[in-house]
């Protein structure tokens, strides 16, 4: 008869365990859950960032070549499609035409 009791005991210490271990688990997917999604929003938004710092460096040196009469008048003859003395203009039918400015790189 002694042996029911300490069965008893042990039983309800064993389902105590398990019951605050089951909370704890519980809590800690929540946790870990939100850290994946943290974590997945800080990656896009440094994606973003490099996506813009590297737009803003192609920016800033479009602007520098435009303040450039050299790279300015180029670009409005381009655009324009007009052309300076001396100078003649080739227009391919049926090849994509360059990024403006793409010219410039290849020098």
């Amino acid at each position: 008869m002694k042996s029911l009791p300490r069965l008893a005991a042990r039983f309800s210490v064993f389902a105590a365990v398990v019951a605050v271990g089951s909370l704890v688990a519980v809590q800690y997917e929540g946790i870990v859950v939100r850290y994946m999604t943290l974590s997945h929003e800080v990656d896009a938004s440094r994606a973003q960032i490099a996506a813009l710092q590297s737009k803003l460096v192609k920016q800033r040196n479009d602007v520098r070549r435009l303040r450039d009469p050299n790279g300015a008048i180029p670009e409005i003859h381009d655009r324009l499609k007009e052309v300076g003395p001396n100078e003649e203009i080739i227009i391919l039918r049926g090849v994509p035409s360059p990024a403006p400015g793409a010219w410039e790189s290849s020098r």
